[in-house]
């Protein structure tokens, strides 16, 4: 679909429809990312096109409610489009290959199981021998948070180069604890 088209069918006339406009462009650029992200996740191409689709719509809507301070994209498009697809996903009670489903398969072995939960230990482990601060870095930038290295870094009070080395070695020794 067009991207004045896109905006056009959001009814967004005035603000997304111009040649010149930002959201225009916007799309124009980061549209193609977006549904490759989305293709990536596992969908068919007519299921990326619609979310992307939805993605836009939403954050024209957002940024016209003055709910967006800041619009970083691709970024900001593909996080929301993620979203979208998990969402999309979760009511039909899907998964995303190498996402842990939310209860255990009963078809999955109990030996798979233990193993699985054997791993999940293992890595609390290493992660308690980190340093506070290597911890706090990780947990800022993979946990729920979902910063970015340069954010996390300044919340710490490391330099970006200095959080991101913390943050190397520290996926370093999971994944060697992991390969055990």
């Amino acid at each position: 679909m067009s991207v004045t088209r896109l905006a056009t069918s959001a009814g967004f006339v005035g603000v997304a429809t111009t040649p010149d406009s930002a959201w225009n462009a916007r799309i124009t650029k980061h549209h193609r990312r977006v549904v490759v992200s989305l293709l990536a996740l596992g969908l068919d191409l007519e299921q990326a096109q619609e979310l992307a689709q939805e993605t836009w719509i939403l954050l024209i809507e957002r940024e016209r409610e003055g709910r967006l301070e800041r619009i970083k994209l691709p970024g900001l498009a593909l996080r929301q489009a993620r979203y979208l697809a998990l969402e999309a996903r979760r009511r039909r009670r899907e998964v995303l290959p190498g996402e842990m489903p939310e209860t255990p398969d009963p078809a999955a072995g109990v030996d798979d199981v233990v193993a699985g939960r054997r791993d999940v230990a293992r890595a609390r482990g290493v992660l308690a021998t980190a340093s506070p601060r290597a911890r706090e870095v990780f947990s800022l930038v993979y946990g729920p948070r979902n910063a970015s290295h340069r954010e996390a870094a300044a919340e710490v009070g490391l330099s970006l180069q200095r959080a991101r080395q913390m943050l190397c070695e520290l996926r370093a020794q999971l994944r060697q604890e992991l390969k055990r």
